[in-house]
């Protein structure tokens, strides 16, 4: 029979909070035969199925070993040693230094000789190698060679004595004077692991209270000294990585630990200060061990209370994959310390934007080196010709110049802005590397996932202007555009189901993205062909598809509007009707989000509502008027049932793309539409520059006014989730400064050819569908789906692939339209 033996030497710390409020039961300094509340003490455990461990969970450490003697020495010395015929809990009390070196066990069997040849990794309970092991066996003999793996380890000391607020207590490690420390702080400190210190604490000159331990090494410790409710001061060590969770950068990880000397055990609360209105939700009550998840996007507010009175509240921020302590003290107080360093959520970022950076200067030197190769060359050729050319007589067909039409000048900014929209919400709906700013705003605000999908809808207003003034001059009918644009809005509208497998005709969401670009094409085109136009020489309102003589013929030819040649306003002035009828959409959308009596909750309601939402008053109130036009026009199993706002405010289903929204979504495609009159009215490059932007800021200028230019507090908040008219105008704004700017870099200056994006932007529909339905592109780089880094480099890469397709059909002239 074989058996194997392993050497267990471990520290167990008694750690559980009493009914009264103490923090840690007082650590003793003494060995006993039954229950280990230990702080110098070795534990040796032997298993006769070499099944050993330790826990911090047992107080005993039971040895199955029967009818063996054991001895134990370090250095010649024998440091403990067993009765053969006692099945026994040994344990040996060191007044010495734990150094390395070797230590010798003995084995002596009454039943059966045996040796033993092993080499042994001694771990903890997280799985740390803290030891190594060689055994040179013998007959009668084993020997283990301990050598420590790492060499240093993390110790912080906090004060925590609310008695000692005014003076600073001073802290000794092995007799030698440290720092002195005042209430409510800390010190990190930098030692040397595996071994036994002893810590003395010191006030008024008076040594109060010391306490050995012994320390692994690459482990992080905190020693805590503080004053029970007996008014006896307790030196408290904690492990700072106890119960180590899987760390992940989008979550930070946090303990409570209450050094106050409180009686009633300590509730703390907590919620997001990006939750708007939003009621604490529980987090702990008493002092905890265990680390707790936390989002770390934003700052976190804490509140704390004692017997059901609030004490006092405080915010904290944290970061990815950190673990903090939070120490709640005597004085309204609490003190925050970093257990481990939060990972640079920033660093991926910077990585991308370099290697960004890095592949276009790579594409501009190689573009540059290849046009200076091709023009010597060239040069080379035509120094060749010119003599063989010289005195041959001229003759008609080189005298003939070929006369090429001029071909279309496309507006490169548009397709670079369009397909910039999508390659960004093609990012965002692979996930945005787990960037909280790469995903909706839960509520009020934005963030650079809210930007997109309007600014799309935007662009299409914009397209509308060019497509109209196509058909004005191919000699279009107002029945023929009507119809056209009719059939383009089903095949949106159709799109949005086509795709998605087989169709759950009761639970289906209705509206979407495709279905607001299908309302707001039929709707701006309907504005457009059947709103009056104003007759400048005869000051009176006509229609062009109507006359008094004749009545309505819809087969009259499509006519746009004769423009003035000049005037500041002249791209309007003749319009003016069209705008009226547009800002009938944002008023209707008003009268309705502001008058509108939903039963149950309060007419005008604007906020999240949800379990947390308005402190909880109103949890079946989200988005008020909003959900409730949904709810009565689709019926509640339509409604979109996981929306931005669920997790923080606890919402049931919310449609951020409603009904009410789609009225609102028309009026910014109207805005877009005006940008292309500009375009295509104003000849001058500068006068195109000047009104665009001009536009753009008066638009977010009334947006600014309406939310009063901050995120909760206006009149109307800029809110994607509803559409809100700030919101309308913030995005329809933005859209103009957007495309002036990329007007100038590409289509003016050429500084920028509109790489990658453009040619995204020439087959949008398709790629936004492929994307969307068809997504079997690889991720190459999920080797820690946990973390910034993988997420993002996997997303950057489906972007890519996208834009090589793109690419791959721009050059192949291939376009998909609607």
């Amino acid at each position: 029979m074989v058996f194997r033996l392993v050497l267990f030497l471990s520290i167990l710390v008694q750690s559980s909070v009493s009914e009264h409020g103490e923090l840690y039961n007082k650590l003793t300094n003494q060995c006993t035969n039954s229950d280990f509340v230990v702080s110098d003490c070795f534990h040796i455990h032997a298993l006769n199925n070499g099944a050993g461990y330790w826990s911090y969970e047992n107080n005993k450490l039971m040895s199955l070993l029967q009818d063996k003697c054991l001895s134990l020495s370090q250095n010649g010395q024998v440091l403990f040693f067993s009765e053969c015929s006692q099945a026994t809990e040994w344990t040996y009390t060191s007044n010495q230094q734990f150094q390395n070196g070797t230590f010798c066990l003995d084995i002596q069997d009454p039943y059966s000789t045996f040796s033993l040849n092993a080499s042994w990794a001694w771990k903890d309970i997280r799985g740390l190698n803290l030891m190594s092991f060689q055994c040179d066996s013998s007959r009668d003999s084993q020997k283990f060679e301990i050598h420590s793996l790492y060499d240093s380890t993390r110790l912080r000391v906090f004060q925590g004595s609310p008695q000692q607020q005014e003076e600073k207590v001073q802290f000794n490690l092995n007799s030698i004077e440290l720092f002195s420390l005042s209430y409510g702080d800390y010190k990190d400190l930098t030692i040397s692991g595996s071994q036994i210190y002893n810590l003395s604490v010191i006030v008024n000159g008076s040594v109060v209270i010391t306490q050995s331990m012994y320390l692994w090494s690459e482990v992080s410790y905190s020693w805590v000294f503080t004053l029970n409710t007996n008014g006896l001061y307790d030196l408290a060590l904690l492990e700072d990585d106890i119960s180590s969770p899987h760390t992940s950068d989008f979550d930070a990880y946090v303990r409570v630990i209450d050094v106050s000397s409180s009686k009633f055990d300590v509730t703390i609360s907590s919620r997001a200060t990006n939750c708007y209105r939003c009621a604490f939700k529980p987090f702990t009550t008493g002092s905890s061990l265990t680390y707790k998840n936390l989002v770390p996007d934003y700052d976190i507010e804490f509140q704390v209370s004692r017997n059901s009175v609030v004490q006092f509240t405080f915010q904290a921020s944290f970061g990815g994959a950190g673990k903090y302590t939070l120490y709640i003290r005597d004085d309204n107080k609490a003190t925050v310390t970093e257990d481990r360093q939060p990972n640079p959520a920033w660093l991926p970022i910077v990585v991308a934007i370099a290697i960004f950076i890095g592949i276009i200067l790579i594409y501009k030197l190689g573009f540059y080196f290849y046009n200076n190769k091709k023009d010597v060359i060239e040069r080379s050729l035509n120094s060749f010709k010119a003599p063989l050319l010289e005195g041959m007589p001229i003759t008609d067909f080189q005298k003939t110049e070929s006369v090429i039409p001029a071909k279309k000048t496309r507006l490169n900014c548009l397709d670079t802005f369009r397909g910039m929209s999508l390659g960004i919400m093609m990012f965002v709906n692979f996930g945005g590397g787990g960037y909280y700013f790469f995903n909706h705003s839960p509520w009020n605000g934005l963030t650079v996932a809210d930007l997109v999908f309007p600014w799309f809808m935007w662009i299409m207003g914009t397209s509308m202007a060019l497509s109209l003034k196509s058909l004005e001059k191919s000699q279009t009918t107002v029945i023929g555009a009507f119809l056209k644009a009719t059939k383009r809005s089903i095949i949106l509208f159709s799109l949005a189901f086509f795709f998605i497998g087989p169709i759950d005709w009761d639970n289906v969401r209705i509206f979407g993205v495709l279905q607001y670009f299908a309302i707001s094409n039929f709707f701006v085109t309907c504005i457009v062909l059947f709103a009056p136009k104003f007759d400048l020489e005869k000051k009176s309102l006509y229609f062009t598809y109507y006359t008094r003589e004749n009545g309505i013929k819809l087969g009259n030819l499509f006519i746009d509007i004769k423009t003035p040649d000049k005037g500041v306003f002249r791209d309007i002035v003749c319009r003016w009707p069209e705008w009226c009828a547009a800002f009938m959409f944002p008023l209707i959308y008003l009268a309705v989000q502001h008058g509108l009596s939903v039963p149950g909750c309060p007419t005008g309601y604007l906020e999240a509502g949800g379990s947390y939402g308005s402190n909880g008053e109103h949890p079946y109130c989200t988005g008020g008027a909003h959900l409730y036009v949904d709810v009565q026009f689709v019926g509640r199993p339509h409604v979109y049932n996981s929306p931005t706002c669920g997790t923080l405010y606890g919402t049931l289903g919310y449609d951020p793309e409603g009904f009410l929204g789609a009225i609102n979504a028309v009026f910014l495609t109207f805005l877009g539409l005006q940008a292309g009159r500009i375009v295509t009215i104003f000849e001058e490059p500068k006068e195109k520059i000047i009104r665009l932007f001009t536009w753009g800021s008066i638009f977010c200028l009334i947006a600014g006014g309406l939310c009063g230019f901050s995120q909760n507090d206006g009149v109307i908040p800029v809110n994607k989730n509803f559409w809100s008219t700030s919101f309308i105008f913030v995005m329809g704004g933005s859209g103009f400064i957007v495309l002036s700017i990329f007007y100038i870099l590409i289509d003016l200056k050429k500084i920028w050819h509109g790489i990658p994006f453009i040619s995204v932007g020439k087959n949008s529909i398709f790629i936004y569908m492929m994307h969307e339905h068809f997504d079997a592109v690889p991720e190459p780089f999920a080797f820690n789906w946990d973390t910034h880094g993988s997420q993002l480099a996997n997303h950057l890469f489906k972007v890519a692939f996208w834009c090589l397709v793109a690419y791959y059909l721009d050059k192949k002239r291939v376009y998909f339209t609607i």
